[in-house]
């Protein structure tokens, strides 16, 4: 199965503790985003 999702990136750097480093987390938000529809969460 394919999906082609047209999004934009923003790049989140945060603390590990039990890494001890630091982390660095893609979110992919939709481009048509809107804060009154609900969005699935996918983690790869």
């Amino acid at each position: 199965m394919s999906v082609q999702i047209q999004a934009q990136v923003t790049l989140v750097t945060g603390d590990s503790y039990k890494l001890n480093e630091k982390r660095e987390i893609s979110f992919y938000v939709p481009e048509d985003y809107s804060k009154e529809k609900t969005y699935p969460l996918l983690l790869c």
